[in-house]
């Protein structure tokens, strides 16, 4: 039996959090400093600890570009700021952000692992309130706090190498100034070792260093947007048909000259952003040099034209393809998913034992090419001690087993290829472009980038400021965040730094920047966890009890649980289900929960915004006189005093113990309740 040949792909990518201000470059997010501190780091580490191993190592420019600020200590990373402000210094609004966002670590392999870390996280308990939770805390706490955040986040190769480390760690907490210099000192050496790591990796040929076009953009969307309607037919556009095929091919020349700079060899191999393909891009990257490319096994479904996973046809796969002269690699969906998402809720010996299977049953098939292609960064965090254990554990094992050869894209270029008469449009996700496009969140977010591209394409300069900030609002990931599918408690910097980029043309170009550049795209009211729309009037009994099924026939119904959490919750929602409706007069809210509302030893109180997300009126459920708490809560409340425009009504359920806001649905923002019009009664046939 021939060995598997394992094209491993780690892709590192970040989008530019990098904004500038006053000549500075100040940075909002802390993910480049933490992933550099940590990943970056570790995955270099553990590849360079193991022998006989080839990994693809995909790097996204906007990243290393980001890498090299920390380096240069070119940086005002509002994050950083927090964490070097002496004990004492720290006014009311900065420990309210160090409370907010200084938990916002895995749980479960960093944070349980500190006794004091676990003792600050139950002081604080939910991330509300925290105007008077704060007050509760001492400046040794806060100071803790924010040690602790960066000790834990940092590499784990460190950890072992640094005794200054372990001594932190067994220390725990009464951190003092000098401890954060030292930690601050170590970090500084781990980020200026990153890239000289890869470099020497890549001259002892353990890594092929590939890239991602500069931004990460989502290239055939960019080329032309109606290759979403041909990906998915159902996906709905913006109005405004686009096709920037100057702006796709500055990106794609961009990121690999980039690339080449920064290690010495110009890439031959990528990773489209996102795994996005179509015929058009792969002939563009043709002509730019690129010799291969790697996407997901459903876009080779969809090629192919019929279902490659089943008994009949298993090694389809695993051999390696060409379109247009460019050979591609389809990643093995199933186990690139097994690391990225599910493996790390195991130990390391099961964990390992499980993917063994895996691969013995593919080495079974004949298979000749299996690709495993994933996140670089983000996966690590959820395993113990980062992964390292699991990864070379893995590497090992499967060394040994005698059933692989570690290979990159380069080493099969001269390889026989199966050539592809098709390649359908799509990206990793479904195989088309939905999570981009289609909600009306992202199309708004790219009818704001055409508007810009249209009034501003005629100005840019080559290299420019502006020209890289059009590059920097290019990218997939702002897209990524808007709509519903993916949540996130950053949503809001998230859209202000979209808009930032966008604004930031203007700016450079010393043009006024539009106002519809002030209106952010996220949505925070839009929370649309609807189970069952409202169909019918009603007039329900408010007495706190289900009094027979008829009652609340008709209603509204919002699944609560989708509406709550978020990074900074462990806890399970306790609230399960609003029902909402109304009659002529009145809206009729009620609220279940996981049990009996009556033992629930928290009150309820329900908010109403207007259109702008202003506060118009909050009713405590034990104060309101047409509240009615048992079984569960039952409110009776005057329309005019909640109802906006277009019969929409905007409302947000918590429940408070002690004055603090324990839980709230949704975490951010409200929910749109839609009544249903009068006349809409009036012409209901069952009336």
């Amino acid at each position: 039996m021939d060995k598997v040949k394992v094209l491993f792909l780690f892709h590192m990518h970040q989008p530019m959090y990098r904004l500038r201000k006053d000549g500075k470059n100040v940075y909002i997010m802390p993910w480049i400093y933490l992933h550099g501190i940590r990943e970056y780091y570790d995955v270099a580490r553990v590849i360079d600890d193991i022998d006989d191993i080839k990994i693809t190592i995909n790097f996204t420019p906007t990243l290393i570009e980001q890498l090299e600020d920390y380096i240069k200590g070119d940086v005002d990373d509002i994050f950083l700021n927090h964490f070097k402000k002496p004990q004492g210094a720290l006014d009311l609004e900065d420990k309210v952000f160090i409370l907010e966002n200084f938990f916002s670590i895995n749980y479960h392999s960093k944070l349980r692992h500190s006794k004091r870390y676990l003792y600050l996280l139950d002081k604080r308990g939910s991330p509300y309130d925290l105007e008077k939770k704060v007050r509760t805390f001492t400046d040794s706490e806060i100071q803790d706090l924010v040690v602790l955040f960066y000790l834990y986040n940092t590499s784990v190769y460190a950890q072992r190498e640094y005794p200054e480390l372990r001594e932190l760690i067994k220390k725990d907490y009464g951190f003092t100034e000098d401890d954060k210099k030292v930690l601050l000192d170590i970090h500084k050496r781990i980020l200026q070792d990153v890239i000289p790591l890869y470099k020497r990796l890549q001259e002892e040929g353990k890594i092929e260093i590939t890239f991602t076009p500069y931004a990460h953009p989502i290239s055939p969307l960019l080329l032309n947007s109606k290759c979403a309607e041909v990906s998915n037919p159902y996906t709905r556009l913006p109005d405004k048909v686009w096709s920037f095929p100057e702006n796709v091919k500055r990106q794609l020349s961009l990121g690999m000259e980039y690339i080449e700079s920064t290690f010495g060899k110009r890439p031959e191999g990528m990773w489209p952003a996102e795994g996005g393909v179509s015929e058009e891009f792969i002939e563009l990257a043709a002509r730019q040099g690129v010799k291969w490319v790697a996407t997901d096994e459903g876009i080779l479904e969809k090629s192919l034209g019929y279902v490659i996973r089943n008994a009949h046809v298993p090694s389809e796969i695993y051999k390696m393809y060409e379109f247009n002269g460019v050979r591609v690699f389809f990643r093995d969906r199933e186990l690139s998913d097994m690391l990225g998402f599910t493996l790390y809720k195991t130990d390391v010996n099961r964990a390992v034992s499980i993917f063994m299977d895996k691969i013995r049953s593919i080495a079974n098939t004949n298979a000749s090419i299996l690709s495993i292609i994933l996140d670089g960064e983000n996966p690590w965090e959820n395993y113990e001690e980062g992964g390292v254990p699991f990864l070379k554990k893995l590497f090992n094992s499967m060394h040994a087993s005698g059933l692989v050869e570690f290979v990159t894209g380069k080493d099969l270029l001269s390889s026989k290829s199966t050539k592809l008469n098709r390649l359908h449009p799509g990206s990793w996700i479904r195989s088309d472009f939905t999570t981009w496009i289609g909600h009306p969140e992202k199309n708004k977010a790219w009818e704001y980038l055409i508007r810009v591209k249209n009034d501003v394409k005629d100005k840019l300069k080559p290299g420019s400021r502006e020209e890289m900030e059009l590059i920097y609002a290019e990218g997939s990931d702002w897209f990524w965040w808007y709509g519903d599918d993916n949540p996130t408690f950053y949503a809001r910097s998230f859209d202000m730094l979209y808009r930032e980029h966008l604004k930031a043309i203007y700016r450079e170009l010393s043009l006024p920047v539009p106002g519809f550049l002030d209106v952010p795209i996220k949505v925070e009211g839009e929370k649309n966890y609807v189970i069952e729309n409202e169909s019918d009037f009603i007039t329900p009994t408010i007495d706190g009890k289900i009094t027979n099924f008829f009652e609340w026939l008709g209603a509204g119904v919002i699944d609560l649980q989708k509406g709550h959490g978020g990074v900074m919750q462990k806890s399970t929602p306790t609230l399960t289900k609003l029902f909402y409706g109304r009659d002529r007069d009145n809206l009729y809210i009620r609220v279940e929960g996981k049990k009996s509302i009556e033992h629930i030893d928290k009150s309820l109180g329900i908010e109403f915004f207007d259109e702008e997300g202003r506060k118009i009126l909050e009713i405590v459920e034990k104060a309101y006189e047409h509240c009615v708490r048992l079984k569960v809560v039952e409110c009776s409340i005057p329309l005019k005093k909640v109802l906006q425009k277009e019969n929409k009504v905007m409302v947000a359920i918590k429940l408070v113990l002690n004055d603090v806001v324990e839980e709230r649905y949704p975490q951010d923002g409200y929910y749109t309740l839609r009544l249903i019009k009068e006349e809409d009664i009036e012409n209901n046939w069952m009336v």
